[in-house]
């Protein structure tokens, strides 16, 4: 069973990820808001980049399999704050060692942070089922470049294992988690949408009361003019 050690550790990964992204929901109905502010996002995501980077699978002592790139393509993409969060994953990651590990993150992750905050104005004025199509899609090419950079060190490397971990757990992941960010923004503009029609019909009803008010003593004062 020692073969999909990376496949096991990123599932591991994802699965503390996806119960973190839960309970920030049930806090976000609870507090009856579904919108936070922009340093709140920046919080949640570094932490989420911390959890990944700490909880990483390290068989070697400079390489960490994690799944970093989600947090950072899910902010990048729909909250905007790509380079932030390249830059506190950098200062994060410098904490584990700097080593052939830490110089592959650079080189993949500054042009990324700059790639992210271009594509997001572009980003937000697709469709929602396209939106979730071009964040997978950036996914697949992080897991792709990742494995590719592993292939150039020296250890040696279970392919199949690192192939599949990288192209299927992250492509997952953005999946489940792109497509509960747009069933929250729905629901919201929905219930928005309710709020505003309820008080349409709330001044529709005063006005009609109104009228009715004036429109009697009118009536009566031009009949007996």
């Amino acid at each position: 069973g020692e073969k999909m050690e990376i496949t096991k550790h990123l599932f591991f990964n994802l699965s503390l990820m996806i119960i973190l992204l839960f309970f920030g929901l049930i806090y976000l109905e609870k507090s009856k808001k579904f919108s936070l502010s922009k340093p709140s996002f920046i919080i949640l995501f570094i932490v989420t980049i911390w959890l990944c980077i700490q909880f990483s699978y390290t068989p070697i002592s400079y390489a960490r399999f994690d799944l970093r790139m989600i947090p950072l393509v899910i902010g990048g993409l729909y909250v905007g704050i790509g380079p932030i969060l390249m830059a506190a994953m950098i200062v994060i990651r410098s904490f584990y060692g700097i080593n052939i590990g830490f110089w592959q993150t650079l080189a993949l992750y500054i042009p990324l942070g700059l790639v992210l905050w271009r594509l997001h104005p572009w980003f937000y004025k697709q469709a929602p089922a396209r939106r979730i199509f071009c964040t997978v899609c950036l996914g697949m090419i992080l897991g792709i470049l990742t494995v590719l950079g592993m292939s150039f060190d020296d250890e040696p490397l279970n392919l199949v294992d690192a192939w599949f971990a990288y192209l299927v757990i992250p492509s997952l992941g953005i999946a489940i988690i792109s497509y509960g960010v747009e069933f929250i923004r729905k629901t919201n503009e929905m219930q928005q949408e309710l709020i505003r029609t309820e008080k349409l019909k709330a001044v529709e009803q005063m006005g009609a009361a109104i009228s009715h008010e004036i429109r009697n003593p009118l009536t009566a004062a031009s009949g007996f003019v």
